[in-house]
């Protein structure tokens, strides 16, 4: 966990001896860290949607963070895989992944649902905090109060300090005051406090 990186664009394959570069994540295009994976439900149309939490990082880190914060830009995400064709139906080529190697940032998705706009929860950042301690101001405003030390929220908890003592891995919807999980939607109030 922590140690798989997405590169700012996918590799660029001209012909077949650029094709072992498909392997290799380039440290100096990394624009990500990947926290964790999973798949979703099949959609309407039969796929299975990979869905990562990922982290702005490297030298790339800061385009990825502008876009994704951005409103106006459709930050993409693409798979980056080594496929092997297993036949052919009509115009349509079968392929079998046999290595997924990474996910990407893209200018445009392969399948619609791999696009920022597409996830309910994406108003707000992503987080993957080891150490909430020391963010405390920040998720306290990311739950509507003025600080930690607010005395509603120490009054409502019924404490003279808060401490949050787990780590927490979702993306924040600062507007609905929300934090997706694997687990769902949840109130971020009650998540950490």
């Amino acid at each position: 966990m922590g140690q798989l990186h997405g590169e700012y664009g996918h590799p660029l394959v001209l012909c077949e001896k650029d094709l072992p570069r498909i392997a290799v994540v380039d440290p100096t295009k990394v624009s990500h860290v990947i926290h964790s994976v999973r798949c979703g439900e099949p959609t309407e149309k039969g796929h299975r949607i990979v869905y990562a939490d990922i982290e702005p990082f490297g030298p790339y880190g800061e385009y990825l963070e502008k876009s994704l914060r951005n409103p106006r830009i459709n930050t993409a995400f693409s798979l980056r895989s080594l496929v092997s064709k297993i036949g052919t139906s009509g115009n349509v080529i079968k392929q079998r992944v046999t290595a997924l190697i990474t996910i990407d940032a893209v200018d445009a998705p392969g399948y619609a649902e791999a696009s920022k706009v597409r996830v309910p929860s994406m108003e707000g950042i992503s987080i993957d905090i080891e150490h909430p301690e020391d963010h405390l101001e920040e998720l306290a405003m990311a739950c509507g109060c003025e600080s930690v030390d607010d005395q509603q929220l120490l009054d409502t908890l019924q404490v003279n300090k808060v401490e949050i003592k787990h780590s927490i891995n979702g993306i924040v919807d600062v507007n609905g005051r929300l934090i997706s999980t694997s687990n769902g939607k949840k109130s971020l109030f009650h998540e950490l406090f």
